[in-house]
């Protein structure tokens, strides 16, 4: 006796003399035999052929042991949970810069805004290659509220001040979770965040040296303005470099 399903153009065909199996597309099996699926032949749109289909090994675990919804282990929790007010933090860095961004703009400094968006636009995707990791682990993401970052500083210098320590304070963060990683044996996150512990040297680096710079130059409004001008020609990330 046998019993048939089709899908999309294929039939599946299922001996029943040997008892009831298990029911490949969901139920419960209700026999302690397995079940023998083949495929038959029949032409569809699609260009499916004759196949055929061996005993099902392991038919039991098939129906039981797949832990989450795409198959993989589930992350550690204490983990799970730093990447995700990492991810926050990122997030507010994206708002920190903006609002940076709109002060110079405001200020008639252009340039400086220029450079503050397209950092701005960089941690957007700091934020969201861990949004993108947490994902592929199959952990799941949490956004959580952010706040409103200042958006008024007595001085170029004291702008770029508050980006530059945001920026050490990432870094310490970073550093947190790797050690985190590292003690849960989360080999996968500790590799994953080198990239990150590499990046934050570049942009301290970056956001100290403009500090230092304006710093010297903030009583000579020429000497603003040729920074001005310097920073005016950052170009915009590609998504090449976003994704390295």
């Amino acid at each position: 006796m046998e019993s048939t399903r089709a899908f999309c153009g294929l039939r599946r065909s299922r001996s029943t003399t040997s008892g009831p199996g298990l029911n490949l597309f969901g139920s419960e099996p209700t026999g302690t035999h397995p079940p023998v699926p083949r495929l038959v032949e029949k032409k569809c749109s699609r260009g499916f052929s004759r196949y055929t289909v061996r005993p099902i090994i392991g038919w039991r675990k098939l129906h039981t042991g797949i832990e989450n919804h795409k198959g993989v282990n589930i992350m550690n929790s204490k983990v799970e949970k730093a990447l995700n007010e990492q991810i926050h933090a990122e997030f507010f860095s994206f708002y920190l810069y903006l609002s940076v961004a709109a002060y110079f703009t405001a200020n008639h400094l252009d340039g400086f805004s220029h450079w503050m968006r397209i950092q701005a636009q960089e941690e957007l995707g700091h934020a969201m290659k861990l949004f993108d990791y947490l994902n592929e682990r199959g952990g799941k993401v949490e956004l959580l509220a952010l706040d409103s970052p200042e958006s008024e500083w007595p001085s170029a210098s004291a702008a770029i001040e508050t980006a530059l320590n945001h920026e050490r304070f990432i870094s310490q963060r970073i550093n947190d979770i790797v050690d985190l990683a590292t003690a849960e044996n989360d080999h996968a996150t500790t590799v994953m965040l080198h990239w990150y512990v590499n990046e934050q040297v570049e942009e301290e680096a970056t956001a100290d040296t403009l500090f230092h710079q304006v710093k010297m130059v903030e009583d000579s409004p020429h000497g603003l303005l040729m920074i001005d001008r310097e920073l005016a020609g950052r170009p915009a990330p590609t998504e090449a470099s976003a994704e390295a």
